[in-house]
């Protein structure tokens, strides 16, 4: 059983996949506690593998995004079996907090670290790095970093995006392999 949040279709609003058409697994639970965490925690109900391919399936996308909290608590190999045999595409958005060899069976993972001090896979697709006006980013910690596509994302968080987002511009101007990302679904107004 696995305790779920949200199953949705939406747009993908973060990422190399933004703007593509998903189906959001919301997994309910997480191994840290940010303050600008979007999961409510609470509202939650246990799902069978076979309940949560029941949900999936009255959708159109066959690419499933597994995100939380932090999924990677949760998910196993019979999960991630039953949504191969249904021909899903997988998607991972993770915190990079829990190494798992797992990781392997995604098309595509996202990892956005929010504890440096925890942050550990740090191989994949997305590597977006959440950015916050006065809060120093450190290259340094980008050292074993091997990922597609590196992302500085302003927090929309405190009232504060504007000066997070001339943060993260000043930041990509300094380092250039970064683009800043956009959180598209919030700008459309859509889940």
């Amino acid at each position: 059983m696995y305790k779920i949040n949200e199953i949705f279709e939406s747009i993908q609003g973060e990422g190399f996949y933004t703007g593509r058409l998903v189906t959001f697994v919301r997994f309910s639970g997480c191994n840290l506690n940010c303050d600008f965490c979007d999961t409510n925690h609470e509202a939650s109900r246990m799902m069978s593998a076979t309940d949560i391919i029941k949900a999936v399936n009255i959708f159109k996308s066959k690419i499933v995004v597994l995100t939380g909290g932090e999924p990677m608590l949760q998910v196993n190999a019979r999960l991630l079996a039953k949504l191969r045999a249904n021909y899903y595409k997988l998607h991972l958005e993770t915190n990079g907090t829990i190494e798992s060899k797992l990781i392997k069976e995604f098309d595509h993972v996202s990892v956005s670290p929010k504890s440096w001090n925890s942050w550990k896979v740090q191989k994949g697709n997305d590597l977006k790095i959440l950015i916050e006006y006065g809060v120093e980013f450190d290259p340094k910690k980008l050292l074993f970093a091997k990922f597609d596509n590196y992302i500085f994302q302003p927090i929309d968080e405190y009232g504060k995006l504007k000066q997070n987002t001339q943060a993260a511009v000043l930041l990509a101007k300094q380092f250039p392999r970064f683009k800043i990302g956009v959180q598209l679904h919030k700008i459309l107004n859509v889940c």
